[in-house]
């Protein structure tokens, strides 16, 4: 969905910030703007600070609860969860592409010429700390 519309069915909307703003909430009678709205990732996120319910606010203007994600629902089904992580496998994992790259910079520090072969190993655990590093855990 795009800002207009969601925005455009408010009242009182005023931008705080770079994809977010504040609004009076259509759900209770509000007298100062007191729903907060933002967009951030592939959805709207909305807070009423008077206690109401996002289902409450939305339905109040004539959307559902769907409308506040960018992509179409069949996204969202349960078959197209993220994988699950493995927080222990990941941890012993690092460890051991840290003492790797722990004992390849030790022989570049002593001195020693690494070969093809460390050179190879060196970069899959460094390519696996930068997998690491990106992962949406």
């Amino acid at each position: 969905m795009n800002a207009a519309a969601l925005l455009e069915r408010l009242d009182d909307v005023r931008e705080t910030g770079p994809d977010k703003y504040i609004a009076k909430c259509p759900a209770h009678q509000d007298r100062s703007p007191s729903l907060a709205i933002r967009h951030t990732d592939d959805r709207w996120l909305i807070h009423c600070f008077g206690g109401c319910a996002a289902s409450d606010v939305v339905h109040a203007v004539g959307l559902e609860l769907a409308d506040l994600f960018d992509r179409p629902r069949e996204l969202y089904k349960p078959g197209n969860k993220r994988p699950r992580v493995d927080y222990k496998m990941l941890c012993i994992l690092s460890q051991r592409w840290a003492v790797i790259l722990n004992i390849f910079l030790q022989d570049i520090a002593a001195g020693k010429q690494p070969n093809p072969t460390d050179l190879a190993i060196c970069r899959h655990a460094l390519a696996k700390f930068h997998q690491f590093a990106g992962m949406d855990l």
